[in-house]
């Protein structure tokens, strides 16, 4: 009776779990034709000494506004932010064998992408950060992992 009850009891709670959300969702194809992407040329990847920081900062949204002592934490005190740009905490991702490197871009709408370039396509999906120098908050943010460059 006992089993029972307990199997009873977590039936309910399993109809309540749900997969967890994804670091970033990647980019749609409507917005991956769009020809009108244009490059965010300050911005660094946080160092993996700070990644759980970022992390915890970023846990509830994909980018936080930072302010200027904040970028001492992230190891770059001495980053500014030119014209009217603000730092802005973004998350990242990237795919792990082989080396890899960010490019940010607006595209239409207010939607940043985060594009990593890899030298390889094989490899785990890894959580990242970066800090980049922002007109706006974005509307939404989206990940995309070119392919390997060979």
């Amino acid at each position: 009776m006992r089993k029972l009850v307990a199997v009873s009891l977590f039936i309910p709670m399993a109809a309540f779990a749900r997969e967890p959300r994804p670091w970033l969702d990647a980019v749609p194809p409507t917005v991956l034709k769009s020809l009108k992407w244009s490059p965010v040329s300050a911005f660094f990847e946080v160092p993996a000494s700070t990644l759980a920081t970022a992390q915890y900062w970023l846990a509830k949204s994909a980018y936080v506004a930072l302010k200027k002592p904040d970028l001492g934490i992230f190891g770059r005190p001495d980053f500014v932010c030119q014209g009217m740009t603000k730092p802005y905490l973004v998350r990242a991702q990237y795919i792990t064998s082989g080396g890899s490197w960010f490019s940010l871009f607006w595209a239409p709408h207010g939607v940043l992408i985060v594009q990593n370039a890899s030298l390889t396509t094989h490899g785990a999906l890894q959580q990242s950060a970066v800090i980049a120098c922002l007109s706006q908050p974005p509307s939404t943010i989206y990940s995309y992992i070119s392919p390997g460059v060979q």
